[in-house]
């Protein structure tokens, strides 16, 4: 039996449920201005342990670019609502994590 044969069929990842993996998994609009190869990875962690197998679907551009666009509509709903603290720690904590990340870069 092959690999591919044993894995439970899934429906493809959409941008939509690929945004909303990413922000529930805590990345916020941060990692919206990353390079494509960059987000598909943190999308890939995002789906870590479910049942999901990423790759259906979100293999271009274009669809990277609607999972960014995705993401930001569901930041800028959470930021209307009045002082969201889950998103407020949510981005203060990325913030930190991009901020040791670009620590030993200059610019």
């Amino acid at each position: 039996m092959r690999a591919a044969e044993r894995l439970p069929q899934v429906d493809g990842v959409t941008p939509e449920r690929a945004a909303q993996q990413l922000y529930a998994a805590g990345y916020r609009t941060l990692s919206a201005g990353m390079p494509d190869r960059q987000l598909s990875v943190l999308i890939a962690r995002a789906f870590r342990g479910t049942d999901v197998r990423y790759g259906d679907g979100l293999n271009s551009s274009a669809a990277m670019q609607a999972v960014r666009y995705h993401l930001q509509r569901i930041c800028a709903a959470a930021i209307a609502a009045p002082y969201d603290p889950e998103h407020i720690e949510a981005v203060k904590a990325e913030s930190a994590h991009f901020a040791r990340q670009a620590g030993g870069r200059r610019q």
